[in-house]
């Protein structure tokens, strides 16, 4: 008996890491679709006779909807599971690859962006709550939410490098090369589809198993899930204290990566390459801090500790980079607020996940609750800056801006200081 139970651990993990493969697939199928515009916005724009305004809102559409669509993105999850709105979320990925080919003007390109920001709020959360339904230890989750941000930084990463190259391969036609990631995505999802069928039945046989073991354990009933996600992630604690965190990183992290390069090029006189490899370091860093962190994650007693730290180290950063000069020690700083913002987002997720009382399903609510707010806030982050930086100077516009590390400290601080005894 003992030794089917390690069996079935052992083909759970297998299969749990055959759906990390998937992911990468999928993540740089709609990183490729996704970073296409930026990094090709002056042919687009010329091609179509629009402007460069109306261009970045190609981008920032998908983004916005994104973040706003993720509360849409929990529902869907409630009502047809993790596995199904994973395969929608490629599926329409792939839509929005065919009609960007077939776009002879703005509206229906535009319309192609739409369809993609309804994918990317999809996806994430589906994509967690899979990790939380499929690995089944906090050592284990750990791990894989760090493989998982890892590996969207670096298809991120891949897609930056070869956007340009494949676009000039292909005669600067980059209506084909939408095309050939549109279908690129169908294969996957026709792939997952097929694949996918026996592991999705398999856990959740083996999660009902755990499930009522538990429930014998602590000498109460197994109860069935009923009732909205979205309401019960918001009576944890561990949620509330997420989303305030979250926020206020994803505020000071925004900032960053949006406004480093530019003061980088206007302060210090930096060409654009060099301004553009120090920001990378954010990047860089983080995504290596990110994997060595998911082998820590595991042997944690009390996420409050850490999440803290890593809240005081992003605000930290952030002020240090603006204040110093070129050299050995911007980079350092540079390098901070990149480890902190990688690290932080797989330590929110497994501390959220492993949290006593948390299904898969309310944790893709908190997840899209904390992103969400994250994400509209973000929104203001232009104007306001452009405000400041007019009156007081870019620098001190970022330093000012850099007060949202207040709010994500004292959400660090309300976070349980130990989850085990607490229900969050």
């Amino acid at each position: 008996m003992q030794e089917k139970v390690k069996d079935t651990a052992k083909k759970a993990l297998s299969l749990g890491i055959l759906y990390m493969v998937f992911h990468f697939f999928m993540s740089f199928f709609r990183a490729q679709l996704s970073l296409m515009i930026p990094s090709l916005m002056t042919f687009i724009t010329e091609e179509l006779g629009i402007t460069l305004a109306q261009g970045g809102l190609l981008y920032t559409t998908a983004t916005t909807i994104m973040g706003i669509g993720m509360l849409l993105g929990s529902v869907i999850i409630d009502k047809i599971g993790a596995s199904k709105s994973l395969l929608l979320s490629i599926v329409l990925t792939a839509l929005c690859g065919i009609v960007g080919w077939a776009a002879p003007n703005y509206t229906v390109l535009m319309t192609s962006r739409v369809i993609l920001g309804i994918s990317h709020a999809i996806s994430y959360p589906a994509a967690m709550t899979l990790v939380a339904e499929r690995f089944h230890n906090q050592k284990q989750r750990g791990m894989a939410s760090s493989v998982v941000q890892a590996t969207n930084t670096l298809t991120n990463v891949l897609t930056q490098k070869m956007t340009v190259p494949m676009f000039l391969l292909l005669e600067q036609n980059w209506h084909n090369q939408m095309l050939i990631w549109g279908l690129s995505a169908l294969v996957i999802a026709v792939v997952f589809f097929v694949a996918d069928r026996k592991p999705e039945a398999f856990f959740k046989e083996y999660n009902a198993q755990l499930a009522q073991q538990d429930a014998s354990a602590q000498g109460t009933p197994a109860q069935q899930e009923s009732g909205s996600s979205l309401r019960k992630a918001l009576k944890y604690r561990a949620v509330w204290s997420a989303i305030i965190s979250f926020t206020g990183a994803t505020w000071l992290y925004t900032v960053f990566m949006t406004y480093l390069p530019t003061i980088l090029k206007t302060s210090y006189g930096m060409d654009a390459t060099e301004a553009s490899s120090i920001t990378s370091l954010i990047n860089m860093a983080g995504t290596i801090a990110c994997l060595a962190c998911g082998l820590l994650l595991g042997r944690i007693k009390n996420f409050k500790l850490f999440n803290v730290i890593f809240m005081i180290l992003l605000p930290l950063g952030g002020v240090g980079a603006m204040l110093v000069k070129p050299g050995i020690a911007l980079n350092f700083f540079v390098i901070i607020i990149g480890i902190a913002w990688f690290c932080n987002v797989p330590l929110i997720n497994t501390a959220v996940m492993t949290t006593k009382g948390m299904t898969p399903s309310i944790f893709a609510a908190a997840t899209a609750l904390w992103t969400v707010l994250g994400s509209v806030l973000s929104m203001f982050i232009p104007s306001l800056f452009d405000k400041l930086q007019q009156v007081y100077g870019m620098q001190n516009a970022v330093l000012f801006l850099c007060l949202g590390g207040v709010v994500a400290i004292g959400g660090a601080l309300i976070f349980p200081s130990n989850k085990k005894k607490k229900e969050a």
